[in-house]
């Protein structure tokens, strides 16, 4: 287990190690990467993790400042975004909000940190 890797993952948070993939038994992209960063930085390492599968950069990611699709989504999505707007970006919101969240108690989740 490194001790200047960490990550919060949803639900998940602490030092970085298998665990955080899918299911808590699985590794996910995650781990190497992490892994790799730590040795190519000297300082520690937080990774903000958001995952959720089967969603549409689209639709589900997609940056307010995008509008709306100049195409059609096919007639079943359209018609659930002209009923709910809000679909539009709902996890790009639900990414900054979670990373706001952990920068906001990045002193929780890295140990030792001497900024922020």
């Amino acid at each position: 287990m490194r001790e200047d890797v960490f990550i919060s993952c949803l639900d998940r948070k602490g030092p970085l190690w298998v665990g955080h993939g899918a299911r808590k038994e699985t590794i996910g992209p995650e781990l190497g990467f992490g892994w790799v960063m730590g040795d190519v930085l000297d300082e520690p390492v937080l990774l903000i993790k958001c995952a959720w599968g089967g969603k549409s950069l689209a639709v589900d990611f997609r940056p307010p400042s995008a509008g709306k699709p100049p195409y059609s989504l096919g007639e079943k999505a359209d018609a659930a975004i002209a009923q709910e707007p809000a679909i539009l970006g709902k996890y790009y919101r639900e990414t900054l909000a979670l990373t706001k969240a952990a920068l906001a108690s990045i002193k929780d989740l890295v140990p030792g940190v001497l900024f922020f």
